[in-house]
């Protein structure tokens, strides 16, 4: 997701994790062997799932635990100062929640959202905007509802907050949008938004759901004009129709230009998954074919030197490389742990940045192991000092 804009979603820890397994995959070139490559630079107990670089030596990560396990949530961080990783302190108004969400458009305008976690089968309690000042953590603002889903900073008076439903535990925030002084609800009455992706302040898109008929609900997209948010239905003529038996829903979305926008959709037929990337050329949506250079840039970020990042898309197994796309081609890079990713709208494990005016990649994400979770923050290139 392109930094300053588009922050990454939460960890959903104990509603993702289960028996994994590594599949097949053939859609990229493997790495060469003495090629650079990712590794291991802190961890933490918990999980994390959301990560923002606002300056070359200044990175944070963030995620929840439970204690004891099935206990109250807490929140994780790290912080990187050009130097060391070390231990997030957050505000009170954080309390038995996790962090969901994070995002910075400056070095003055870096926030975070908690609204993550669920443990012993109860969701968060609080759900707060913090903003940081002055090197601290502050919180600004408290919503009402468990879980957020995604956010965007755009500006110093203007970010968004966003909160779908999540299986049920507990209501979601709603959409919500700073303009420099207070935050206000949008109401968007069956249309449920989950995350966004901005083009500028007044054209911004968004996945979504129309709720007229849940259960089934409708795969829809938003997008925002300066004033209001239209839904956009067109999108379903290239994706499977939902049935009784068929449950689509959209995931992640990445709008380059008002003719280039790129979206990824999951399909689920009883116990299995299986995933459809679709293509806005401004005219029509197309269906992209899993060895199109374009397949992976709904979750993709910048790599700050015109290429991408993105995970690959693997249903319920353990992701242990990542894919970067130069010269319109995709090459595996081996992880050093493998992770546990959850491609869904509702919240991820896992989340991904670019350091500013380097060549360095950060991930934040969750390392499942027999005994629990491990939040890992792993690195690519040098980080600057």
């Amino acid at each position: 997701m392109d930094r300053g804009r588009t922050a990454v979603l939460a960890t959903c820890g104990a509603l993702c994790l289960g028996t994994l397994a590594l599949g097949p995959f053939r859609a990229a070139a493997s790495l060469p062997a003495a090629a650079a490559h990712w590794r291991v630079l802190a961890s933490t107990t918990g999980s994390l799932g959301a990560a923002v670089a606002p300056t070359t030596t200044s990175a944070w990560a963030f995620g929840w635990g439970a204690r004891p396990t099935g206990g109250p949530i807490f929140p994780v961080g790290r912080h990187w100062n050009g130097h060391r990783w070390s231990r997030v302190q957050f505000p009170s108004a954080v309390k038995d929640s996790g962090m969901s969400c994070a995002g910075a458009s400056s070095a003055r305008n870096v926030w975070a959202f908690s609204g993550a976690g669920a443990s012993g089968g109860n969701p968060p309690s609080t759900v707060s905007a913090l903003r940081l000042r002055a090197g601290d953590w502050i919180a600004v603002k408290n919503f009402p509802g468990s879980y957020v889903t995604g956010c965007n900073v755009i500006g110093a008076s203007n970010v968004w907050v966003f909160g779908g439903a999540v299986a049920g535990l507990g209501p979601p925030i709603g959409t919500w949008h700073f303009r420099g002084t207070t935050w206000r609800k949008i109401n968007t009455g069956n249309l449920v938004l989950f995350n966004a992706s901005v083009i500028s302040a007044r054209d911004i898109w968004a996945v979504g759901a129309d709720t007229t008929h849940s259960p089934r609900n409708q795969p829809v997209l938003a997008r925002w004009n300066g004033r209001s948010w239209r839904e956009i239905r067109s999108i379903g003529a290239a994706l499977p129709a939902p049935t009784s038996t068929t449950a689509v829903g959209l995931d992640y979305i990445k709008a380059i230009s008002t003719h280039n926008v790129w979206v990824l959709a999951t399909v689920a037929r009883s116990s299995t998954r299986s995933f459809v990337v679709v293509h806005w050329n401004g005219r029509a949506w197309h269906r992209v074919r899993p060895a199109s250079a374009g397949y992976y840039l709904p979750t993709a970020v910048r790599d700050g030197h015109g290429g991408w990042w993105s995970v690959p898309y693997l249903a319920d197994e353990p992701v242990r490389y990542l894919l970067h796309r130069a010269n319109g081609r995709w090459t595996r890079f081996p992880l050093p742990v493998p992770l546990l990713v959850f491609l869904g709208a509702i919240s991820s494990t896992f989340s991904m940045t670019h350091v500013p005016h380097t060549r360095a990649m950060l991930v934040a994400g969750t390392h499942l192991q027999p005994q629990g979770t491990t939040g890992v923050i792993l690195g690519f290139g040098r980080l600057p000092a």
